[in-house]
């Protein structure tokens, strides 16, 4: 089968542990012919944005990417929230897809999709939906003109053509409804964000190479925080908790680059604690291997999906009460969120270590389950 990932509308990061890379290597790795068609904005290293040449070139696992260029709409800013390219309907006439998956929900370029299936109707269109209110409409015009009138406008141009519109947690519905007015319970699906699930042997021979690594003994309790770190994340708080406990058996990983207004706070914390451990930005294959090698998770802030990484990873899991959270995980994760919440679990934990196993015991349940990217990338298959 011939699958096409469109990652027009949102960000496609090379060698990152997203969603929109994980499917497409599950597409290849089951013997699918797989395109990816990217926009030329990308993160760079740490919080900042840059673009990148326009162009062609492979993944490491021989996946095609087409790095297109945003068509000159004024300027370079509103061309960006505009989102139309050039050479995207040429790149899919060439390819001939049997299915578009489209990650990602509005852009003028919804237009051009909607025409190629409108032209090719035995093409499937699937549609995925990450955005809600704690990661976009964050400003009155973002809100009211970009989502509710301009993406909204052109999302209808293609969701008619859509088998399924994917949302990856619960508040995506509501950003669905009322934003762009589409709440069709035949289209709607449930495509939770997952990941690789990493049998207990593997899981536990990484585990013993990491902690020799980094000299941390195979007794302590090591917890774990990762990502893009701003005042959202809550990292400060964290940190702050963990630097309270007095345990010469613990230690803390944090993998990923802080914002400079949290850098600013936390760097002495973390200078004078020897029991944490500042690890700096890494690539996902290396951020799987040190979830590995730790027990708990920590993500008391905004929504990342190295949680459901985490989890397949056999890690326990404490994160914010936000409903993407309980409504996947209920009572088989752990929940904080102010630095009294963080202080008071991870006490908790320390002096009743059976914790860990009994919760990575229902996880891993739920890994199996709902998050295990084999499965999921064969939903629109």
């Amino acid at each position: 089968m011939r699958i096409v990932h469109l990652t027009l509308f949102a960000f496609y990061i090379d060698d990152a542990f997203y969603q929109e890379n994980i499917l497409p290597r599950q597409n290849k790795s089951d013997g699918h012919d797989v395109l990816i068609i990217a926009s030329t904005h990308v993160f760079a290293k740490g919080n900042s944005m840059k673009f990148i040449k326009p162009g062609e070139y492979y993944t490491k696992e021989g996946i095609k990417v087409i790095r297109v260029p945003y068509k000159n709409i004024i300027n370079k800013k509103i061309s960006e929230k505009v989102r139309a390219y050039k050479n995207v309907y040429q790149n899919l006439v060439k390819f001939k897809p049997d299915v578009i998956f489209s990650h990602g929900i509005g852009g003028y370029e919804s237009k051009t999709i909607a025409k190629y299936i409108k032209n090719n109707p035995t093409t499937r269109l699937y549609i995925d939906c990450h955005s809600d209110y704690f990661n976009s409409a964050s400003t009155f015009i973002s809100k009211n003109i970009l989502h509710r009138i301009f993406y909204r406008y052109y999302f209808w141009k293609y969701v008619k053509y859509a088998q399924k519109v994917y949302y990856v947690t619960p508040e995506s519905i509501e950003f669905l409804k009322e934003l762009y007015g589409f709440n069709d319970p035949n289209k709607l699906e449930y495509l939770p964000l997952g990941g690789y699930i990493i049998d207990e042997e593997e899981r536990v021979k990484v585990k013993k190479a990491i902690r020799k690594e980094l000299k941390i003994s195979a007794s302590d309790i090591v917890f774990i925080h990762t990502g893009k770190m701003d005042a959202k994340k809550k990292s400060f708080e964290l940190i702050k908790a963990f630097s309270r406990i007095d345990s010469k058996h613990i230690r803390l990983l944090i993998v990923g680059s802080f914002s400079d207004e949290v850098y600013s706070k936390v760097k002495s914390l973390i200078e004078t604690d020897n029991r944490i451990l500042f690890l700096g930005w890494k690539k996902g294959e290396e951020v799987q291997d040190y979830l590995c090698a730790s027990d708990v998770y920590l993500q008391p802030g905004g929504r990342t999906v190295t949680v459901q990484n985490a989890v397949c990873c056999g890690c326990a899991i404490a994160v914010s009460k936000r409903l993407s959270y309980t409504y996947l995980f209920g009572e088989a994760a752990m929940y904080a969120e102010t630095e009294d919440e963080i202080f008071t679990l991870l006490n908790h934990i320390i002096k009743n270590p059976d914790l860990i196993h009994r919760h990575r015991k229902a996880l891993n349940k739920i890994a199996n389950e709902m998050l295990d990217y084999k499965k999921l990338a064969n939903k629109y298959l």
